[in-house]
This record gives structure tokens, C-alpha cells and sequence, in this order.
């Protein structure tokens, strides 16, 4: 890859241009890190920030390649949009771009039922494994049906 810029808004700017994370926690905050773990790993959520990837070489070295811009047409409309633009230049010249108003998750931007649903299992198996993550999201997905909530305290 030749390159890699995202334009965004100053706030998300402020927040997340850190080149360099040193710590798995400073990672989360770091967008060039959290586009090179996604492009590289396919995923960018919580299980994926491990001392591992935050010292994986293929990382690192995508991560030198991302630029960062402030785009004073995107920063006009924030904070009522919550706007990005990427674009991808590969190595034989050729330019990939996509741009969103609203990140993925956003209310105007919904995750599906399943993905949802996906990421409930991915955030609650850490504290209560596998097995009690799924009969959770089970549970509150029929919740109208349940005559005894107890189960689940």
C-alpha cells in the first residue's frame, strides 16, 4: 500500500492522532492504529487490542503510512454528523475511497440484529464466559416470554 489518508473533524483529530501507542489502552484511542488492526486482522473491537497486535511489525508498518487530516468541510457539520472519508492508494496507482456520515453503530447508522447481537457475546464472554454470554443475549431476545427473570442474577 502507498498510502493511506483519512480527512475527518477536529474533535476526532484531538482524540485519536496518536502515531505512536505504547500502551494496549492508548492503542484504542490511536485511529492510525485502530485502521491498520482493522485492515489487517479484518476486526477492530475490544478482544483485538492485545500486546500482541499492538507490537505486530504488519501493523506497525501500516500504521506509518497513515495520514490524518483535518477536513474543514467535515468539521463544519460535526457534531451533527460524525464524518470520515478514507482513501487507499496502492502501490500500482490505483485509489480506493468510501466516506460515512455516522460510524457504524450510530443511530443513524444501526448495527443489524446480529451484528448486535455478535458484539453482546464478543463483550460478555470476557466476564462471563462463552456459555452465560449466550444464554444472556437468549434471554433478553425472548424477554417478553420469560416469566422469571432470576435466571439471570
Amino acid at each position: 500500500m502507498a498510502g493511506l489518508t483519512v480527512r475527518t473533524y477536529s474533535t476526532a483529530l484531538s482524540i485519536t492522532a496518536n502515531h505512536q501507542p505504547d500502551t494496549v489502552y492508548a492503542a484504542k484511542f490511536s485511529l492510525p492504529f485502530c485502521v491498520a488492526l482493522a485492515l489487517i486482522k479484518g476486526s477492530c473491537g475490544l478482544t483485538d487490542f492485545t500486546p500482541e497486535t499492538l507490537a505486530d511489525p504488519d501493523i506497525r508498518q501500516l500504521m506509518s503510512v497513515v495520514s490524518l487530516i483535518l477536513d474543514a468541510g467535515l468539521d463544519a457539520v460535526h457534531p451533527a454528523r460524525w464524518p470520515a472519508e478514507i482513501e487507499i492508494k496502492t502501490n500500482s496507482g490505483l485509489s480506493y475511497c468510501g466516506q460515512t456520515d455516522f460510524p457504524r453503530g450510530d443511530p443513524e447508522n444501526p448495527l443489524s440484529a446480529g451484528d448486535l447481537l455478535q458484539k453482546f457475546y464478543d463483550l460478555a464472554a470476557g466476564p462471563w464466559g462463552e456459555q452465560k454470554a449466550e444464554m444472556l443475549g437468549k434471554t433478553v431476545l425472548d424477554l417478553e416470554h420469560v416469566e422469571n427473570l432470576a435466571a439471570l442474577f
